[in-house]
């Protein structure tokens, strides 16, 4: 019994003298929970919510306040829970660098590529390269947009009336997504000038090896992200076979898509679309190995643009479909309004939104209520500084919560509650930009999504005409779960729909 009392004692005195040299060492860091040996955060994040990354540090932000210290095994963070503090940090000229995830290693070989997840000059050079060049070819510019969305708005809903017509009782049965293949190319007539067809082979492969990439791993909770050694021990049971060989798969996707333009050779020339451009950087950089422009690079950054940009957009767009057929009293809103504002025959273009302020305020809606990037990809600070009073060491992962603003009962009262004119101006007749501007959908600061502008436009034309050509309605007695999928990204449950063509009331 004595052998018990002295070993339970030697256990506290070692806590104890643990504890208080833990608390010594992070004394001028953000407030948080308190930090175990080893496993840091982990269990206090389990006990908080066992499947959402997003919700359990939402949980502990309202303990630890809106700016909290973490460690996750070995890893130290920073985790924004406010929009005020979350748009002070992203501003910030430290927190600019990229935390590389686990997988991401894999992805990339431990090598620096990419427009999403590169850092320091590279990151810049590529950005500023990409911007400059996409927007030579129309991207950002509504007029060029516009058209180019609405003509692949008319393949889709062509094979959307196809789909219709071929279901029985008008009715989809396990629908995931509606957009991804119609996003995709949008995005690819923008950077290639091409489009693909609905059934093309070659699209429908980049769409499979796109799906298990995003559903590959839950960002925070995902155990073999905590404790690396995991991922040697057991390849099969923490996914990294799979994503080594999806990794792998999509990369030769990209290099065989490498070749086929640079066989073309239009790159030599006549530079058609920004495929060439890229490539004709590639070839003036061969005689300098330290180049950022090489067929690596080329790979990632079109499959970072093609992957990341169509994966939300698509998503976003599925849960918007899913709301307004359970809530078919808003659905009928903003077919009404829709009819009322857009002259028949003409196309839903980006110049009339302001004209529809209720649709925009339901797009809105469905923004926040699906959120279907929770925790964006997280950001490194570069150097150390001083946040509001706490200190930031070099290398401190930068996690912005964007789950506990877009879910927050002192910014929206009823968050759970699916209601657009929460974004409606007191007078109904626009858009409440301040609180539009609450929103952080696309990140913010120097990293935010280049992709905005397009991704915005995109899924507002495609929500509107969507709603004006066609009625939703839930099956009788079906039973629909709001509760998302997990991965990289958010999507809705496998759900069931009857879709009928219906004809404006101009």
């Amino acid at each position: 019994m004595l052998v018990w009392i002295e070993l339970l004692f030697c256990v506290f005195v070692v806590a104890f003298w643990w504890y208080k040299n833990d608390q010594r060492r992070y004394s001028k860091y953000p407030p948080g929970p308190v930090r175990l040996p080893i496993v840091g955060n982990v269990l206090q994040m389990l006990i908080k919510s066992t499947e959402f990354p997003a919700l359990a540090l939402q949980k502990l932000a309202d303990e630890h306040g809106d700016v909290m210290f973490i460690k996750i095994a070995g890893g130290e963070a920073v985790v924004c829970s406010s929009c005020d503090a979350i748009k002070e940090m992203l501003n910030h000229e430290n927190a600019i660098g990229r935390l590389q995830y686990e997988f991401i290693r894999d992805r990339h070989a431990n090598r620096n590529l990419g427009v999403i997840w590169s850092w320091g000059p590279t990151w810049r050079n590529l950005r500023r390269f990409t911007v400059r060049n996409l927007r030579d070819f129309g991207f950002g510019k509504s007029s060029q947009m516009d058209s180019v969305i609405n003509e692949e708005l008319d393949k889709f809903l062509e094979h959307m009336r196809q789909q219709i017509r071929s279901a029985p009782n008008n009715t989809l049965y396990g629908v995931t997504d509606f957009f991804h293949l119609t996003f995709n190319n949008v995005l690819w007539r923008l950077v290639s000038g091409k489009s693909y067809g609905y059934h093309d082979p070659q699209m429908m492969e980049l769409l499979r090896l796109n799906r298990e990439f995003f559903n590959s791993t839950n960002f925070g909770l995902d155990l073999s992200e905590t404790f690396p050694i995991l991922r040697d021990l057991f390849p099969k049971w923490s996914g990294r076979a799979a994503q080594l060989k999806t990794s792998k798969d999509l990369f030769d996707y990209g290099r065989q898509m490498l070749e086929e333009q640079r066989q073309l050779g239009t790159y030599k020339e006549d530079p058609s679309c920004f495929l060439d451009v890229f490539i004709a950087k590639v070839e003036e950089s061969r005689k300098d190995p330290n180049s950022d422009f090489n067929d690596d690079q080329f790979v990632t950054t079109i499959l970072d643009l093609l992957v990341a940009g169509s994966e939300t957009s698509s998503k976003t767009l599925t849960f918007g479909m899913l709301y307004m057929m359970l809530y078919p009293q808003v659905q009928e809103k903003v077919q009404e309004e829709i009819d009322q504002v857009v002259p028949d025959g003409f196309p839903i273009d980006s110049s009339m939104k302001s004209k529809l302020p209720y649709t925009s305020a339901v797009f809105l809606e469905v923004f926040r209520y699906s959120t279907v990037v929770p925790i964006p990809t997280a950001r490194e600070a570069t150097d150390d500084f001083i946040f509001r009073g706490f200190f930031i060491k070099k290398g401190t992962g930068i996690i912005a919560n964007t789950q506990a603003v877009h879910f927050s009962e002192k910014l929206w009262g009823d968050p759970y509650t699916f209601r657009p004119e929460r974004f409606l101006s007191e007078d109904g007749s626009g858009v409440d930009m301040k609180k539009a501007d609450l929103l952080l959908t696309f990140g913010y600061g120097k990293r935010i999504c280049l992709g905005m502008v397009l991704a915005e436009t995109t899924t507002f034309l495609y929500f509107a005409t969507m709603l004006r050509t066609f009625r939703l309605e839930k099956l009788p007695g079906a039973n629909i779960s709001l509760k998302p999928t997990l991965g990289i990204t958010l999507g809705p449950q496998p759900f069931n729909v009857k879709i009928f063509v219906r004809v404006p009331k101009n």
